[in-house]
């Protein structure tokens, strides 16, 4: 999974600072795909975990974000799983400005596909690693649907 992310990442290395590539090429990334926003939204905007980063959407609370959510949602109301959720951390020791965090979610979304999708960044500070959380719709604003096939899980969607 890692060298298909670093693979998908690489032609959209070119459009950031220099300082990145250190932390790019040492990324851990877990990705799932799941059904429901709030849960996950709920998890990542706790205050005790972190702080909000990056987003493209108005709400800034769990109960807002996933409204916006379930809105493009309607969009594609038989897709399963409709979910992005993604944990990026840093090596052990790496220590990442929330801008740095904020463009290594962006790029990481733009390789993967995700350029008119709705998403939400969480810097994460409750743990010993630095890691963010990345809650994407895999539906796009116009209704189509982010391949999937780079997954694992070898399921569609």
């Amino acid at each position: 999974v890692a060298d298909a992310l670093l693979q998908r990442l690489a032609g959209e290395v070119g459009r950031l600072r220099l300082a990145l590539l250190p932390w790019v090429a040492a990324m851990i990334a877990k990705a799932a795909k799941g059904r429901g926003f709030r849960g996950a939204l709920e998890y990542d905007l706790r205050e005790d975990k972190g702080h909000l980063i990056d987003s493209n959407m108005a709400g800034h609370r769990a109960r807002e974000l996933a409204a916006e959510f379930g809105e493009i949602r309607k969009l594609r109301p038989n897709l399963g799983k409709a979910v992005l959720h993604v944990s990026l951390a840093a090596a052990p020791g790496e220590h990442l400005t929330d801008e740095q965090w904020r463009q290594i979610g962006q790029l990481y979304l733009r390789g993967m596909g995700f350029k008119d999708n709705q998403f939400v960044i969480t810097r994460h500070t409750d743990t010993e690693h630095e890691h963010i959380h990345i809650l994407a719709n895999r539906i796009t604003y116009g209704g189509a649907v982010v391949s999937d096939g780079h997954d694992t899980d070898g399921r569609k969607p």
